[in-house]
């Protein structure tokens, strides 16, 4: 059987606009629009808000999560070893700090107790040494939201805002763990972090 042109071209169009059975018809198988991107202010982030660290009340800086170690890049020079001074902890307890080395991105002091040294405190800018990061991965142990790392039997160091190894090695066993700790503590950590 033979059809007609014209008649050809309308049964065409006819199905066009016609759904065929068990199909969507062209105008409802497009998706549904997307809603409207949520996009947060310049400066914040659209994860839920976290406590508020308590140092930040106290005009700290909220420590680099132990999550985040190496993820800074670090800049082609460590700062001066006399730009680290200032961060180390004041004299108390009857312990004075008495400053024994300072290089380029590093500074030391003895903790002393009248002629006795109890501990080395020092503060290590990594820019000079990257790979000093490493060992703050994944030690699932951190101080005060700090990375933290010991090494051997004598020494515990914190990682501040994932660039300053700031360190305190005992002397033989003058200072238990819990006193490392908080001599690390005794650091202005908060304005290390800052420092640039």
């Amino acid at each position: 059987m033979r059809l007609k042109p014209g008649l050809v071209f309308m049964t065409l169009a006819g199905l066009a606009t016609q759904p065929l059975m068990g199909c969507p018809s062209p105008q409802n198988s497009a998706p549904p629009p997307a809603p409207p991107a949520q996009t947060a202010p310049a400066g914040r982030s659209t994860l839920p808000d976290l406590p508020p660290d308590p140092r930040a009340a106290r005009g700290g800086q909220a420590p680099t999560s132990a999550g985040a170690v190496g993820s800074t890049a670090l800049p082609a020079k460590a700062v001066p070893g006399s730009a680290l001074n200032k961060f180390f902890p004041s004299d108390a307890d009857g312990l004075n700090r008495v400053f024994t080395q300072e290089k380029n991105g590093f500074a030391m002091a003895n903790l002393n107790k009248g002629k006795a040294t109890l501990a080395q405190l020092s503060i290590n800018d990594t820019a000079a040494n990257p790979s000093a990061r490493d060992k703050f991965k994944g030690t699932g142990f951190s101080i005060e939201g700090f990375p933290a790392a010991k090494e051997g039997m004598s020494a515990i160091a914190v990682l501040v805002g994932d660039r300053y190894q700031v360190k305190i090695r005992a002397t033989g066993s003058a200072l238990s763990d819990s006193e490392q700790q908080s001599w690390l503590l005794k650091f202005d950590l908060a304005g290390l972090a800052g420092l640039k």
